[in-house]
């Protein structure tokens, strides 16, 4: 049984800014939350900019193996019942995980997906699909098809395509009834993932998207 956890206010300012410089696009959805909800986000995020580096900063598939493999323990402590690592990004991750009463399994579903990587192409589908689990879980919103609209944006964010990229931007915004508001914030990016806007309209165009709920 996970006990609550509150991560210091530095290890959410690492984040937001890891966020900020890295996909400003998401990091402007985030805004839209809830602060709770906001840190929760951010600190996913960041995770997943620390799980995408993993092969630009090593040299070679073991040390690779390596990095990830400390994520999975960490991931497991942060998911528990003790002191996360003191790591900005595991303390945040902790707090997010044990105040939504998620698990982290799914955490270390995108880390498993991401060692794919090291020696040959990234499992899209496996990774999306566990991203897509842990940001609706950090929402508190749990129906399949909020699952699966957030699951095809996480998919759009992997593919380095563009017409394939605005393909299941799409086909997510086909799917997707009125969404529940709580979702929001994990949809709204992709009004910069199918046919971005320039730089200073970004801020605009997802402002806008979060008013009127079309994204």
């Amino acid at each position: 049984m996970s006990l609550p956890f509150a991560a210091p206010d530095a290890a959410h300012r690492h984040c937001l800014t890891a966020v900020r410089a890295a996909d400003r696009a998401r990091f402007l959805a985030g805004l839209f939350a809830p602060e709770g909800v906001r840190r929760r986000l951010f600190a996913l995020a960041a995770f997943e900019i620390e799980l995408g580096r993993t092969r630009l900063v090593t040299s070679e598939p073991m040390l690779g193996r390596i990095r990830l493999e400390w994520w999975r323990e960490a991931l497991r402590e942060a998911g528990g019942a003790g002191a996360p690592r003191a790591v900005p990004v595991a303390q945040a991750l902790a707090e997010a995980l044990r105040a939504s009463g998620s698990d982290a399994g799914p955490l270390i579903a995108m880390v498993d997906a991401r060692e794919a990587e090291l020696e040959g192409d990234l499992d899209i589908d496996g990774y999306a699909t566990a991203a897509a689990a842990v940001a609706t879980g950090f929402v508190g919103v749990g129906d399949p098809h909020t699952l699966e609209v957030v699951g095809a944006i996480a998919r759009a964010r992997l593919t380095e395509d563009a017409a394939a990229r605005a393909a299941l931007v799409d086909g997510a915004r086909a799917m997707a009834r009125r969404p529940d508001p709580r979702a929001l914030p994990l949809v709204l990016d992709a009004v910069a993932l199918a046919r971005p806007p320039a730089p200073w309209r970004l801020p605009l165009a997802i402002w806008w998207a979060a008013q009127t709920g079309r994204w």
